[in-house]
C-alpha cells in the first residue's frame, strides 16, 4: 500500500462533487442493509480470512450495489468501468483528481466511507498507515444504541475520530455538538464528513476535552482509545490508550463532572483490565473521585489475554500475515508482565447529581439490551434502594418491563419446578427465584403501593405484615439495584 492518504486534500472536494456521490449511494441502495449483507457473507471470522470471500462474492453479483460496496466497504479494486456506472464519470474524474481513487483500468478507494443511520461516514481503512482514522465499528453500534438524545440541547463528543456519534447526535437534533480528537487527521475527516452529509458541527483538536475546559454540556459520549501499548516497539498510535489499554479511559472519566451541565448525562464505553468487578468498581471510583456522579455501569466479563492479543494484532496487519504473528506473541507477553487476565468490555452511564454520587454495576452476558431509559432506571433504581424503610414504601416500584418470569416444570416425580427471571435482550442479571420471592414480585405487580404489595404478600402467606416486612424490603432493594424492580409515577401521574 502507497503512503498514507494526505487529508488536507478532503478540503478540495466540491460540494458539487460531494452531491452526486450522495445522489449516486441512495440510487444504488448503499445503506445500512447493504453493508449488512456484506457482513452475513463468511461472518464472524477475522478480516484476512473473510473479506478476500466478500469481495470475491461481490465481485461475481456485479451489480451497482455491490460495485460500491466493494470499493467503499472493503477496499477492493473495481473495474475503472463498474466505478463510473456506479458514480458517473465526473464524480469518478473529481475523486481521482482529489487522490480518493487511484488507479487506471482499475481502481480502488483511499477512503473507507459506511452507511450509518441515514449518513455516510468516511474514514481511512486500516491498511494505508498505522494511524487510521476510525470510522463506526461494532462498539460504536452498541454505543450509539444506548444514547437519548431527548432533551439534550448541547453535546461534546470526546476522541471523536471521524465525528460518527457527534453527526448521528446533530442529525438527530442537537442544536449544538462538539468533537474533540487529539488527531489532526480525525478532525478533517470529521469537517468532511459534516460537509457530506450537510451537517454543521464544532471541531477542535486537542487532548480529551482541554479545547473545551470551562464549558459545560447536556451530553457527552465518548469511546476512548483502548488498545494496549507494549513498550518494546510501535502500535497503531491513535488507538492505544496507555500501557494496559485503559489509562486514557481512566482520565477521561475524571474530566466527566467537569464537563456536565447539571443533570447532564455520558456514556462511555471502554475496555478495562479489572481483575473482578470489584476491582472495576474500585478502580471507577479512583477515577472519578467524590465528585457527586450517578453512575451505572455494565460490564461483559470479556476476552482472556489470549483472544485480546489476537483481536490488537489483527488491528496491526490484516491479512494475518508474519506481522499478525509477531505482534500477537508481543501483546500477549505484554498482557503477561502486566499481570493481566482479561479484557472487561464496560459501558458507563453517568447522571451529574446534586449530593452524593453512587453507583450501581451490573455484570450481564451482553451489553445490546442497554438502551438509556434501562440505563437511567438503573440509577434510579439504586438512588431508591439507598432510602429509608418509610421513604421506600412511599415509592411506586413495578417489576422491570423486560424481565420476564419463566416457569420450569419438571416431568418426572422429582418435584424439580423452578421460577426463573430473565431479562430481555441481556438487559439484567438471569437468576432463579424462590417461590416466597416469586409471590412477592406477583404482589408488587398486582397493586398500586409497596405499602399495599406488602400486604397483600403478608395475606398470602398467612403472617403479620411485620413477620415479612424486613425480609420484603431487603429483596426490593436488590432488585432496584438489578434491574428487576423499576420506579414507576405514581398512579395517575404520567411517566
Amino acid at each position: 500500500m502507497d503512503a498514507r492518504f494526505d487529508t488536507d486534500r478532503l478540503a478540495t472536494i466540491s460540494d458539487e462533487t460531494l452531491t452526486g456521490l450522495r445522489d449516486a449511494f441512495a440510487r444504488a441502495g448503499y445503506d445500512a442493509s447493504a453493508t449488512a449483507a456484506c457482513e452475513a457473507i463468511a461472518p464472524r471470522l477475522l478480516d484476512g480470512v473473510r473479506v478476500p470471500a466478500v469481495l470475491h462474492e461481490l465481485s461475481r453479483r456485479g451489480d451497482v450495489r455491490s460495485t460500491l460496496a466493494a470499493l467503499f466497504a472493503y477496499d477492493g479494486p473495481v473495474p475503472r468501468t463498474a466505478a463510473v456506472a456506479a458514480l458517473g464519470e465526473t464524480v469518478v474524474a473529481a475523486l481521482c483528481e482529489a487522490g480518493v481513487l487511484r488507479g487506471d483500468q482499475t481502481v480502488r478507494s483511499r477512503l473507507r466511507v459506511q452507511p450509518y443511520y441515514g449518513m455516510w461516514i468516511a474514514s481511512t481503512p486500516f491498511e494505508v498507515d498505522v494511524d487510521p482514522v476510525m470510522g463506526p465499528g461494532a462498539t460504536t453500534e452498541e454505543l450509539a444504541r444506548s444514547l437519548a438524545f431527548d432533551g439534550v440541547g448541547s453535546l461534546l463528543d470526546i476522541g471523536c475520530g471521524a465525528g460518527t456519534l457527534a453527526l448521528l447526535a446533530r442529525r438527530a437534533g442537537v442544536a449544538e455538538v462538539v468533537g474533540v480528537d487529539i488527531d489532526p487527521r480525525a478532525i478533517a475527516f470529521a469537517h468532511f464528513n459534516g460537509r457530506l452529509n450537510q451537517l454543521t458541527c464544532e471541531w477542535h483538536v486537542g487532548d480529551l476535552a482541554a479545547p473545551v475546559r470551562g464549558r459545560r454540556f447536556d451530553a457527552i459520549v465518548s469511546q476512548p482509545a483502548y488498545v494496549a501499548r507494549p513498550d518494546d516497539g510501535d502500535t497503531v498510535t491513535f488507538l492505544h490508550g496507555g500501557a494496559r489499554g485503559d489509562e486514557l479511559a481512566q482520565r477521561l472519566l475524571g474530566q466527566l463532572f467537569d464537563g456536565l451541565a447539571e443533570g447532564g448525562r455520558a456514556w462511555v464505553l471502554f475496555d478495562a483490565t479489572a481483575s473482578d468487578g470489584a476491582a472495576l468498581v474500585e478502580w471507577i471510583q479512583a477515577a472519578v473521585g467524590a465528585r457527586p456522579l450517578e453512575l451505572a455501569v455494565v460490564a461483559m466479563r470479556g476476552a482472556d489475554a489470549v483472544m485480546q492479543s489476537i483481536a490488537y494484532a489483527s488491528l496491526e496487519d490484516r491479512e494475518l500475515g508474519p506481522r499478525y504473528r509477531e505482534q500477537q506473541r508481543r501483546y500477549r507477553d505484554h498482557f503477561a508482565r502486566l499481570g493481566v487476565e482479561r479484557v472487561r468490555h464496560t459501558l458507563l452511564f453517568a447522571r451529574r447529581g446534586r449530593d452524593q454520587g453512587r453507583l450501581v454495576m451490573l455484570e450481564p452476558g451482553a451489553l445490546v439490551g442497554f438502551e438509556a431509559s434501562a440505563l437511567m432506571a438503573l440509577i434510579d433504581g439504586a438512588a431508591a434502594a439507598g432510602a429509608s424503610d418509610d421513604a421506600l414504601l412511599s415509592m411506586t416500584v413495578r417489576p422491570s418491563p423486560v424481565a420476564l418470569l419463566v416457569h420450569e416444570q419438571s416431568l418426572g416425580d422429582d418435584g424439580g419446578d423452578k421460577v426463573f427471571v430473565r431479562f430481555r435482550d441481556g438487559a439484567g442479571v438471569d437468576r432463579e427465584l424462590s417461590e416466597t420471592s416469586t409471590l412477592l414480585l406477583t404482589s408488587i405487580r398486582d397493586t398500586a403501593n409497596l405499602v399495599d404489595a406488602l400486604a397483600l404478600h403478608a395475606d398470602t402467606l398467612g403472617v403479620d405484615v411485620d413477620d415479612i416486612e424486613q425480609d420484603a424490603l431487603a429483596f426490593i432493594r436488590d432488585g432496584l439495584r438489578t434491574g428487576l424492580l423499576v420506579c414507576a409515577p405514581p398512579p395517575g401521574q404520567p411517566s
